[in-house]
């Protein structure tokens, strides 16, 4: 009745985990020295839509 973990499941598990924690550290070095900064929500959605419109429109003229 206990939950049963590979092994292998385990260990592919601790790589994504320490993945995603060398990322965090690396915005947060980043951001210390000065090569990042935080905005708020609402300028991170317009600037993602503009970078979509801009690749979509990109692709629209490729074709």
């Amino acid at each position: 009745m206990g939950t049963n973990i590979k092994l292998d499941d385990s260990n592919d598990a601790s790589k994504r985990l320490a993945k995603q924690y060398a990322a965090i550290n690396q915005a947060f070095d980043k951001l210390e020295s000065g090569g990042a900064i935080f905005v708020d929500d609402e300028t991170a959605k317009s600037c993602m839509e503009a970078r979509k419109a801009k690749i979509r429109n990109r692709d629209a003229t490729a074709k």
